[in-house]
């Protein structure tokens, strides 16, 4: 339904390149065996084949990682060192919370695990349990239940110096532990996420600090929105009918205008730009739910065909975030790639599917920037 804004050729290339999609998609399917390991061929074959970046991806899953990463949950498990990061981690959390912001996570209890047990039942396919800590003198037990086939699962270990080596295989990162655990075997300079990393790591940095653990320079990479021509025909239909939307002169003026400073060198100007860019975004996504809950509102007092237009045009705006802004319900934004991969490659084309972050990216461009790549049919 998509491609109905598209006609002639240009239609005809959109589907050449959706059957391109889906047969990637096909072929790491039929190639994988578990879930995370389809999704690490699709993101390998994108990188490494398409895109010809030479990545390597390593998988945190791969027994051969887990074994190395051992020393590194032991470590954190560790009597004291553990007693340091939970007194820190909830320390810091209070005053995230006190200073009026929302914590990336919230607090950790005194029975915390820093990584999961993975069950090793076959019908339970590697289900995620958590471990729940119950000190014992000298001796630290871990008890969780599977949550598919309910086993119960014990370890047992010295408190002061854990030792995991007989179960490493099944243990599973957590997401406060991971980086800490990983700069244990690779020695890490620069880790480049996304917002709701950089929300959790400002509670997990201080707790690395305070164990002497060097902890990488975390980099926030630019959010990139993007047009395509099905967004861009909502968009105008949405604007007959006075609704906000993003594909409007303003937001084409300041993604022109960023552009322009980035291909003159003047950086500054440029990141101005890009920070007004952001809040226009921001803004026009915070007015177009506003709208969309007055009509709501509206609904309810209506009856026959003003009710069903009005249920269309909520359908319509409902629609519209999701597509430009990967809103996918109320309050509930898909990560920060925010669209499929699918749809990016729909409009690149896969011979230049990293082509528009790389000529839309400079060095000085400042951390976490908001960018806007205007695709053309």
């Amino acid at each position: 339904p998509i491609f109905k804004a598209l006609e002639g050729s240009a239609r005809n290339l959109f589907e050449e390149r959706l059957e391109q999609a889906l047969s990637i998609t096909r072929w790491s399917y039929n190639n994988s065996s578990l879930f995370g390991e389809w999704i690490k061929r699709i993101l390998g074959r994108l990188f490494n084949v398409e895109g010809n970046l030479g990545v390597p991806l390593v998988s945190a899953s791969d027994t051969r990682i887990r074994e190395l990463l051992t020393e590194g949950l032991e470590f954190l498990l560790a009597r004291n060192n553990r007693e340091i990061f939970l007194k820190t981690v909830n320390q810091i959390t209070s005053e995230i919370a006190d200073a009026g912001f929302n914590p990336g996570m919230g607090r950790r209890g005194s029975d915390y695990v820093p990584f999961y047990y993975e069950c090793t039942n076959n019908e339970c396919h590697s289900s995620r349990t958590e471990l729940h800590y119950e000190d014992r003198g000298t001796i630290a037990l871990l008890t969780g239940k599977c949550p598919t086939c309910s086993e119960p699962i014990e370890i047992e270990t010295s408190s002061d110096s854990p030792y995991l080596g007989e179960v490493t295989r099944n243990l599973s990162l957590r997401v406060d532990s991971r980086q800490m655990a990983i700069d244990s075997i690779i020695p890490t300079v620069v880790h480049v996420g996304g917002p709701g990393e950089a929300a959790y790591y400002s509670q997990v940095i201080p707790a690395a600090q305070a164990m002497s653990i060097p902890f990488p320079l975390f980099v926030r990479y630019p959010r990139v929105y993007f047009n395509t021509p099905w967004n861009e025909k909502l968009a105008r239909e949405l604007e007959e009918k006075e609704k906000t939307v993003l594909h409007r002169q303003d937001m084409f003026r300041l993604s022109g205008k960023a552009s322009k400073f980035r291909r003159k060198s003047q950086f500054d100007h440029m990141n101005k730009a890009l920070s007004d860019l952001s809040t226009f975004i921001l803004e026009t996504h915070s007015t177009l739910n506003h709208e969309l809950v007055l009509l709501k509102t509206e609904i309810e007092g209506k009856k026959g065909k003003e009710a069903e237009d009005l249920l269309n045009l909520k359908l319509e705006i409902e629609r519209y975030l999701s597509w430009t802004f990967g809103q996918f319900s109320e309050g509930k934004l898909g990560q920060e790639s925010t669209w499929s991969w699918i749809e990016w490659a729909i409009n690149s084309g896969f011979g230049d599917l990293f082509g528009p972050f790389e000529r839309a990216y400079v060095g000085p461009m400042k951390n976490g920037a908001t960018l806007f790549i205007n695709f053309a049919v």
